[in-house]
């Protein structure tokens, strides 16, 4: 990461001092400079990597400007100030206006477009200073001219949120008098440029990385139907999806600009199949943070990080140990002539042990809280649920036997519930959408067993989540 960083800081310093020996502006040959690295495939990464030096230099040159202000200069000529302010204003907005219409843009765009950068620009700057070194100054008052220059730009910098606000107001007006129906939209997207390729999804997976897992696993989603992003730090994983026609997205998923650019925001899973549990923990928090109500799912190697990953904002975690001696267990129990609700029943008990948090080694070791279950649950008896003609999903519905002393995920991690649902597919044992894990109903979404009957003491009643209907009652 150091290296990308200091090779995109070269080219720009470096592009921007060839460009001054040769005779143009330092700052011209900036913007040079970032044209090119803004049409790279790795543009995205390179705008995360240096927004930071962005926000850093964005507040010393208006730390700067501020400074160049004569407050009293500017309190005794606030009249010529305010003129000064109104003309940039007329001037910038209209010729602003015109060059976004000539580029082919909607007039509301336009209207929108030009209030949005009506006020004094970073060029302007340089444009005063080449000016001044030639003998000119603004308006030809001198150092009057040039306090006024920066009086106004202060001005202006300090009605640019206040007048923002209109722009919206301003382009529906002229999009009322052209009397068209639909509204484009005026304001431009906060995401890095060059996401259109992911504007139009909605309600799609995010697949951060592409290595071993991520590979069959994008080819098992494109199977399904379903649509998928990638984002990808690595070259070879990127121009790999993109020869199988997936939309790639080359940065670093760990920060919000890339989770941004691929359309987090709208996507209905974020998978972390092959990263590293500290990176997955971190990519976890940031997506978190982006979209509250996305669901994540990442991979750790072993049961032991997998509550750190929970607690980083991950829905589900995979521990890939656990999840192998699961499938041996499941395969072995099949051979062994029980049935599936049995073998399932087993399988999820290994996980709930495997991902338990592990006994205090010493006495040195905090203690820790002890672990809620229910002593009413008696594992060895079956639980069975009447289905009437309100759920068409009968043949799903088995006498099972609960798997786990309480809900299998919050003993698992540690937590509390408030009421229990128990799978009458496999098992399972959930925790009710009260409970702050809502586990029933995320082991519906997981495996789409779709009846749930309650076992808190008294109760027999069931729900099926599909026909969305009270069972047993």
């Amino acid at each position: 990461p150091e290296l990308f960083l200091l090779t995109v800081v070269a080219i720009c310093l470096g592009t921007a001092a060839l460009v001054g020996l040769a005779g143009v502006s330092l700052a011209l040959g900036a913007v040079l400079a970032g044209l090119v690295v803004s049409q790279s495939r790795f543009s995205a990464h390179a705008l995360s990597e240096i927004l930071p030096l962005q926000i850093l230099f964005s507040a010393t040159f208006f730390v700067s400007v501020g400074l160049l202000l004569n407050v009293g200069y500017k309190l005794t000529n606030l009249p010529l100030v305010l003129l000064v302010v109104a003309l940039v204003l007329a001037v910038k907005g209209v010729t602003t206006a015109v060059a976004v219409r000539a580029a082919g843009q909607a007039a509301p765009v336009a209207a929108a477009a030009g209030l949005w950068l009506a006020q004094v620009g970073e060029f302007s700057f340089v444009l005063e200073r080449t000016g001044r070194e030639a003998g000119l100054s603004p308006m030809g008052l001198g150092e009057a001219g040039s306090q006024t220059f920066v009086a106004a730009t202060v001005v202006l910098m300090a009605l640019t949120p206040v007048l923002a606000p209109f722009a919206g107001r301003l382009a529906a007006r002229v999009q009322q008098k052209m009397d068209v129906d639909a509204l484009p939209a005026p304001v431009a997207d906060d995401a890095p440029a060059g996401h259109d390729a992911f504007a139009d999804l909605d309600g799609h997976v995010v697949v951060a990385g592409y290595g071993a897992v991520a590979r069959p696993l994008a080819r098992a989603l494109d199977a399904a139907g379903l649509a998928v992003a990638v984002a990808t730090l690595s070259p070879g994983g990127a121009t790999e999806a993109e020869a199988e026609g997936r939309r790639v997205l080359r940065g670093d998923y760990a920060r919000q600009p890339i989770l941004d650019g691929v359309g987090l925001r709208r996507a209905s899973v974020l998978v972390v199949p092959d990263d590293t549990p500290e990176t997955a923990a971190r990519v976890a928090a940031v997506a978190r943070a982006l979209n509250p109500s996305v669901r994540i799912v990442a991979a750790t190697p072993t049961a032991a990080t997998a509550a750190d990953l929970r607690r980083a904002g991950a829905d589900h975690v995979v521990a890939a140990e656990t999840e192998v001696a699961a499938g041996l267990l499941a395969d072995l129990l099949r051979h062994a002539g029980l049935d599936a609700a049995a073998a399932a029943r087993h399988t999820d008990a290994l996980r709930a042990a495997e991902a338990a948090p592990a006994m205090p080694e010493t006495p040195a070791d905090p203690p820790r809280s002890p672990v809620q279950t229910a002593p009413w649950l008696d594992l060895d008896t079956p639980v069975t649920l009447t289905v009437g003609a309100a759920c068409s999903h009968g043949d799903h519905v088995h006498a099972v036997r609960p798997g786990t002393p309480g809900c299998a995920e919050c003993l698992a991690e540690g937590r509390r519930w408030v009421h229990l649902r128990v799978c009458m597919e496999c098992g399972h044992v959930g925790c009710c959408d009260s409970s702050p894990g809502k586990h029933a109903t995320a082991h519906f979404h997981s495996t789409g067993h779709p009846v749930m009957r309650s076992v808190e003491p008294g109760e027999t009643w069931g729900w099926c989540y599909v026909d969305e209907a009270t069972l047993g009652k």
